[in-house]
């Protein structure tokens, strides 16, 4: 790709080949910032059609969007608008794109600073979507996208297609559903539901994670790591396929294990967990 500055109503015009031929598309990049003050911030919807999407908290009592934007010609680049609007106590985010709505080849990405609080949904095709330091209920749904979360205080759910989906420090319940992409969870508290196909799960919990493990999953490997002070029951099971565990110290096996299934408990066995996939291992290690 050649990036070619223009000295044309700010933009940078951007010659971009074309899928299957040697045709060029002309893209030029727009930058549009909109901010406010805010001492507390509402709940946030972010839609974005094609593009990524970043999400973060910060100590400063004001919003601020970042978009940028590329269009297939300088006026429909400076015609592009942020549209964010109050509405039932949520600030919508999104991109009014001119007249006849966005052309395949164009697309936006947008950064949103906030202040700390309330919940957020964000949905996204073809880019990252990233969140950072939110607190409150956040709901992603992504198709062909990596989803990333770091250091969330709250309920956790994503849904994404054709992506990898990596999250760290889940103060809450963590769900997500994927397919062709793997799921990568490090630190998370409380309940844990996953179902996904064709890739593999990595997940550990804090040391003193108090819930209950659902991973349903299809031709997925898992490797699961039960924290220093968690307790619970773990029926492990798969199909064409092997088990392996770490016991460590406290684990104990409770059942005669076959080549496909084992029940291995952790202290008390309060909260039984349930980890499934087809045509690949599981292995649980316990600290």
């Amino acid at each position: 790709m050649r990036i070619l500055p223009l000295a044309l109503m700010g933009l940078t015009f951007l010659s971009i080949p074309a899928c299957g031929d040697n045709d060029k598309v002309e893209l030029f990049r727009r930058e549009i910032l909109e901010s406010r003050e805010m001492d507390k911030a509402p709940a946030l919807d972010v839609r974005i059609d094609n593009g990524s999407v970043t999400v973060r908290a910060w100590d400063n009592p004001s919003l601020k969007i970042r978009a940028v934007v590329r269009a297939t010609s300088d006026d429909r680049a400076q015609s592009c608008k942020i549209s964010s609007k109050i509405e039932n106590d949520t600030l919508n985010v999104k991109i009014i794109w001119p007249e006849g709505g966005r052309l395949p080849d164009e697309r936006c990405n947008i950064t949103v600073n906030l202040p700390y609080g309330n919940s957020t949904h964000i949905a996204a095709k073809n880019g990252d979507i990233k969140a950072q330091h939110l607190e409150g209920s956040l709901t992603i749904a992504g198709i062909n996208a990596r989803v990333e979360v770091n250091s969330h205080e709250g309920d956790v759910t994503i849904s994404n297609t054709h992506g990898n989906i990596s999250c760290q420090e889940i103060q809450g319940k963590f769900t997500a559903k994927n397919t062709n992409g793997y799921v990568k969870v490090i630190g998370v508290q409380d309940d844990v539901k996953i179902e996904t196909s064709n890739e593999r799960i990595e997940l550990v919990c804090y040391p003193t994670f108090d819930g209950v493990v659902d991973i349903d999953a299809t031709n997925t490997g898992i490797q699961m790591t039960v924290g220093n002070s968690q307790v619970g029951e773990f029926t492990l099971e798969t199909t064409n396929a092997t088990l392996a565990w770490d016991l460590g110290s406290r684990g104990q096996l409770i059942t005669n294990p076959s080549e496909n299934k084992a029940v291995i408990a952790v202290g008390s066995r309060r909260n039984k967990s349930h980890i499934k996939t087809t045509n690949d291992r599981i292995k649980l290690i316990i600290l």
